[in-house]
């Protein structure tokens, strides 16, 4: 039996006909409307955003001319970049956020998901191309998606939960590394990454499982990772490979992020503050002022008229 979700104080967006709630304008309903409460998000943004500027010093910093360099220099930028996307997922109006902010975050989903899936896939596409269509997707995935509380703004939201983990991972796995902390073979990069989304998605996005939901996802996401090592992995399966790698970790928790997801669909979530415009202002006119008036006179003279008519009948 499905649980009724908890309903969202703004009472223009409740459909009271319905189980779950639409919203009753055209606008973005997975980040955008996340964003609207959540600046541990914003900064998980931050993050993502960070994630790509550092994947992308492979090829930036080449190209600028340097032919030697360490990445690990870069590693200051961090901070500094985390601060920058804040504000700029913190700051401007409600068309700031749905036709700029939202779109950018799609178009950087696309690239990081388009680089791991030609890592993990034989794809046969050339990335910019792969990039733009999978950014293209998630712009028209979120588009659609229209009512909250539902399997397809928990996909997204995760997905987003999962790229996140992914980049954080990378980089505070490359920076240990770099640094000969600690050896690429114990980084537990995988389970880094497994652990992280866990985070990014109970407390970024404030969503919900239960227990028992959650193990049984755990334990469906297992054997699928188990069955894609033995359709389509370059190598064997081992828990090693799950728990030590990045592709490992990406690859199991992207199942257990579908299973989450519809395991998430089923629970009671807390209120969602969805962003909406305020309602146009009423002009009190002098012909509500006098009804207002007239109706008021009414009341009280009607009111004394039923109190002396009382006192007669007791008298």
């Amino acid at each position: 039996m499905r649980l009724q979700p908890t309903q969202p104080k703004d009472p223009r967006i409740r459909s009271e006909d319905e189980e779950f709630l639409t919203i009753n304008c055209w606008m973005y309903t997975s980040i955008f409307t996340s964003l609207q409460y959540s600046n541990r998000l914003k900064v998980l943004i931050g993050i993502l955003f960070t994630g790509v500027l550092f994947s992308l010093t492979d090829y930036v910093i080449p190209a600028l001319g340097y032919t030697s360099y360490d990445k690990t220099d870069f590693s200051v930028l961090i901070p500094i970049c985390v601060v920058i996307f804040y504000a700029f997922c913190h700051i401007g109006s409600a068309r700031w956020h749905q036709y700029i902010v939202h779109p950018v975050l799609c178009l950087i989903l696309g690239y990081s998901y388009a680089s791991i899936l030609k890592m993990i896939f034989p794809i046969d596409l050339e990335f910019f191309r792969f990039s733009v269509l999978l950014a293209v997707g998630f712009l028209l995935f979120s588009s659609f998606t229209r009512k909250v509380y539902t399997l397809p703004m928990y996909l997204f939201n995760a997905s987003v939960s999962l790229i996140c983990s992914f980049y954080l991972s990378y980089i505070l796995s490359y920076l240990l590394t770099g640094m000969e902390i600690i050896p690429y073979e114990t980084s537990y990069s995988g389970l880094a990454i497994f652990v992280l989304y866990l985070f990014h998605f109970i407390c970024g996005y404030r969503h919900r499982f239960t227990i028992p939901a959650g193990i049984i996802s755990f334990l469906v996401s297992s054997v699928a990772t188990y069955l894609f090592y033995s359709i389509w992995a370059k190598q064997p399966f081992s828990m090693d490979t799950v728990l030590h790698t990045l592709v490992g970790g990406f690859i199991f928790t992207a199942c257990f992020t579908i299973c989450s997801s519809i395991a998430t669909t089923y629970c009671r979530q807390p209120e969602a503050h969805v962003f909406l415009p305020p309602p146009p202002p009423t002009k009190y006119t002098a012909y509500d002022q006098g009804y207002d008036a007239g109706r008021y006179q009414g009341e009280q003279d009607g009111y004394e008229e039923g109190l002396r008519d009382a006192e007669r009948r007791n008298y």
